[in-house]
This record gives C-alpha cells, structure tokens and sequence, in this order.
C-alpha cells in the first residue's frame, strides 16, 4: 500500500461510512467480525488491516513529511432520509463547514438514445467532473473517499460505443499537495457536443476497477462524479455474498444520495436510505445473478429490500453485457423522493458505478 498522501472526507456517514459490527447497546442483537466470517474474507482480500488513519503505513501522519496539514471535513451530523440538507463542504480543518451550494444540477438521465442527435448542429460545451476512489480499511471496516493516486485516463463514448474525447486527470494538485484547492487533485474537463449521448470510461487506476458511468446528456454546467471502488472492497462483498463471479459479465454499483454540484466540494450532500432499484431487461439474467443493499449492521446480510440510511451503497453482480445502443434501464423507487430511469451499459469484469440522485 502507499503512504497516504492526503485526507480522509469525513462527513459522518456522508462521506465516511463506517460498519462497525458487535459494537451497540444492551438492547441492540449485533454481531462480531469473527462470528460474520469478516476477518477471514479480509485478510483474503488484501485490504488494509489496520485502522484507517491519515498517514503512512506505520500509523505516523505523512502530513508533516508533505509539508502539509491533513484536511478532514466533519458536519457533526448523522446521514438523514427525509430530504434535509447537510452541510458538509469545508476546506480545510480550521473551517466550519459552510451550507451547502445553491448550485444548479443538470439533468440526471438519459431517458432516450437517439441515433438522430448527430444531425443536429452541435455545440462544444465543457463537461468537468471528479475521480473519486472509494477505499476500504479494517478493522474496523469502514469506506472512505480519498483522491486518486495515478493519471486516471478519461474516455467519453457516443452513439455506437465510439469514443468522442478523451483526456488524464490532473495530479498535478496531488504530488505535492495543493492546500489552497485540494479538491483540483482528480478532476478532469471535457469539450463535448452539446445534447449528445454519451457516458464515461475511467481507467489505469492500479488497484481499482475500471469504471463505467451511466448514459447522460452533455449539458451546460454538467458535474460528473466518477467512483472507482478498490478491486478488495469488490472481492470482499462478493465473498460474503457468496457469489461466484463470472468475468465474462460485469458488475452495477450505486448509490443514491443528493449530489453535490460544485466540483470542489464533496461529492454528496445527502444519503437516501430505503429506496429500492430495478434493472430491466432481466430476462437474460442467469442463475448467478444477484442484487444485493448493503447493510452497515451486517455487510454479510444480503436481505435487505431497501438502501441503508448510513450508507446507500447497491451492487447487482453477473449482468450480461450490454452496449450504448441497447442499453439496461434503472428504475427507483422511494416513498418521498422521485428519480428519473437511468440507462448503463455493462461490459465484462468492468464496474458500472451509478451516482443516483432524486429529481430537484
């Protein structure tokens, strides 16, 4: 593992989503990491065994070495369900956090795939967005969003599955750090076609799965988050899901939560708990198949029919591929929020990872 460089985002539950297991109160049934089977999933995995901490792999703070301080951000508040906002952009750790930004968001989905769109006369409209790496450390174990240490190569694709543009992130604000912005560190721009379908490809992060975001629109002022999961977290869940993995299909993650439109804040300024999804087509879905919610109290339960308030994380795993002209359909479903379908591609032993937010 490197030394880490940089921050833990920690937004209680918002950025930082911690399962503790066999840790509540006298009324509460909960379960140890040894009685779960967690520990030996774990050391299988190669995930960090050691508790997540800013620094290097001795537990020593690398922040001094950088020449830097460590940036933690912390609204002080649990993940709600009911559509409150959370504050939880600060930028450094002497700040209070400040309200969230009345940023417009653009359009979510795409709700068609028009081969048409081409003949329209066209114009070049900036699309910028984020790489996020989503880690894991135990015990205990608990997620964390943190930059990306490689020059992550960014692919738009159109009509056809050809690509449109292309280009790296930046690492420049990474090595040596940028305290002024630390949020520059991951982010990348991309000169699209205005009203064209397209969807993103992330790739060459040692360590992460390749990344598949949803069919969008390219808009004005368009944010996009993309979320690379640590190949660990991926071997872990599908050990305690007892799924057996077939690498000739690929795998949908999510989650729903209010993202955030300012790309130097964080990525969500609130989690939705207990909304349910559907994919369709299903009916070249085999036996292997399985969508699963994970569940903070219990990451071995996959009995859950809803996302979990404290972290709203869904993985469906073995999907056939599909490509941009025939694409799967997500629909979801939540007793207060309404989403629009989101349409994805699936391409084998790739991640396709869906930032899910409610209609504004």
């Amino acid at each position: 593992m490197k030394p880490r460089n940089g921050w833990i985002v920690n937004a209680m539950g918002l950025l930082l989503a911690t399962a503790t297991v066999g840790c509540g109160d006298d009324d509460t049934e909960t379960a140890s990491a040894a009685d779960t089977g967690l520990d030996a999933l774990i050391v299988d995995s190669g995930l960090d065994v050691s508790p997540a901490v800013v620094g290097d792999d001795t537990g020593t703070s690398s922040a001094v070495d950088a020449g830097r301080d460590a940036v933690t951000l912390d609204s002080g508040q649990d993940a709600l369900s009911d559509g409150s906002s959370v504050p939880v952009d600060a930028r450094d750790g002497d700040t209070e956090p400040a309200e969230p930004r009345d940023a417009e968001l653009p359009p979510e989905d795409a709700t068609t795939v028009d081969s048409s769109q081409d003949a329209q006369v066209a114009q070049p409209v900036k699309v910028v967005g984020r790489i996020w790496n989503y880690t894991a450390s135990y015990p205990p174990l608990q997620f964390e969003y943190d930059y990306p240490w490689d020059a992550v190569t960014i692919n738009a694709y159109g009509i056809g599955n050809t690509s449109v543009a292309n280009t790296v992130i930046d690492t420049d604000s990474c090595t040596p750090w940028n305290p002024g912005d630390p949020y520059m560190c991951g982010t990348f721009d991309l000169n699209l076609d205005q009203n064209k379908m397209v969807m993103l490809k992330a790739t060459d992060n040692t360590g992460y799965k390749n990344t598949l975001t949803r069919i969008f629109p390219v808009e004005p002022g368009s944010v996009q988050i993309i979320v690379m999961v640590q190949d660990s977290i991926v071997s872990v869940l599908t050990e305690a899901w007892k799924v057996s993995v077939d690498s000739g299909k690929g795998y949908v993650a999510g989650i729903v939560a209010v993202k955030s439109g300012d790309l130097h804040a964080a990525p969500y300024e609130q989690f939705i708990g207990n909304a349910s999804v559907e994919i369709t087509p299903s009916n070249g879905f085999g036996d292997d198949f399985m969508l699963a919610y994970y569940d903070s109290s219990d990451p071995m339960n996959t009995s859950r029919t809803g996302t979990d308030p404290n972290n709203p994380i869904f993985g469906a795993i073995n999907l056939p591929p599909r490509d941009f002209d025939d694409p799967y359909e997500m629909t979801i479903t939540h007793s207060s929020f309404n989403f629009q379908p989101v349409r994805f591609t699936v391409q084998p032993d790739v991640l396709t990872f869906l930032v899910i937010s409610p209609e504004q």
